[in-house]
């Protein structure tokens, strides 16, 4: 039999371990915070795992320190915007980069792009609430930020060619 105490996990054990928290993290919230089966909690596993490679003394210290991070999230509150509420986003992600300068980088997005960029980079949501917001998948959010990404870049060599 493995010890456990002495030796470390393997992918699947790490896996299996991970699986556990997320479940017990769900019920817990859940039972603590009046959250309905039928609402949606999302736990960011991204973050989860980042916090889960710490090495504590106590379990007591993991599960506080998740919480004081704020990685478990309840996402039950938010609801998806409405196209008024967008296109105010977009306004305001405009109206900021003409403020500081930046507007050739913003002007090549689309709307669905730049509705990205404000909540990601400028509002720090995590992508399981754009997600909620923009009542899009996640991978949906990835290659927006791709493309995103491409298109800052193109703008970059072509700012850098001129010079």
């Amino acid at each position: 039999m493995k010890d456990y105490l002495k030796e470390s996990l393997n992918g699947e054990e790490v896996n299996y371990v991970l699986s556990i928290i997320k479940n017990t993290s769900k019920t817990f919230m859940k039972k603590y915070y009046n959250i309905s089966e039928k609402e949606s909690f999302c736990v960011d596993d991204d973050l989860l795992i980042k916090q889960l490679e710490y090495k504590y003394d106590e379990e007591s210290e993991i599960i506080k320190k998740i919480l004081d991070t704020q990685i478990l999230k309840d996402t039950s509150i938010l609801k998806p915007y409405t196209k008024y509420q967008q296109e105010k986003i977009a306004k305001m992600l405009d109206d900021f980069a003409q403020e500081v300068g930046l507007e050739q980088f913003v002007e090549p997005l689309t709307f669905n792009e730049k509705l990205v960029v404000f909540l990601l980079y400028i509002e720090n949501y995590q992508v399981n609430e754009i997600t909620i917001l923009l009542n899009v998948s996640r991978m949906c959010i990835w290659k927006r930020d791709k493309s995103i990404k491409n298109k800052i870049k193109q703008v970059k060599e072509k700012l850098d060619y001129e010079k």
